[in-house]
């Protein structure tokens, strides 16, 4: 059983991971030193970049 917490991708809060997510994860994609660069930093290394793409990727389309 799953957790009721965030869901990492779910950039706009409304409990799924969809194209809009990722509209909001592709305006950061490649930045540096952003701190959390909108949500986008999954990983939490200050940067998003593939380490953070596949994280998304892994909960692509995930509902709660």
């Amino acid at each position: 059983m799953y957790a009721l917490g965030p869901i990492p991708g779910d950039l706009e809060l409304d409990r799924n991971v969809d194209f809009i997510d990722f509209a909001f994860f592709a305006e950061y994609w490649r930045s540096v030193a952003c701190g959390q660069c909108g949500g986008a930093d999954l990983s939490g290394d200050g940067s998003v970049d593939v380490d953070d793409l596949a994280d998304f990727a892994d909960n692509w389309l995930m509902e709660r």
